[in-house]
């Protein structure tokens, strides 16, 4: 329901905390299309990967 709505609005749904294959596919089934977590990639600091540069 919230994947529609959000829809509905002109926004996107992205699942967080996606940790195990069963977790991706309940998210896929209910129609979001963005997902993070462990399953995909461990975090990491942004400008380690030359995303972002650290202000500090």
């Amino acid at each position: 329901m919230i994947v529609q709505i959000a829809a509905a609005g002109g926004a996107r749904v992205c699942a967080e905390g996606v940790e195990q294959v069963a977790d991706l596919e309940q998210v896929r089934s209910a129609g979001v299309a963005l997902v993070q977590g462990y399953l995909l990639g461990r975090p990491g600091r942004e400008w380690t990967r030359g995303v972002l540069t650290p202000t500090a």
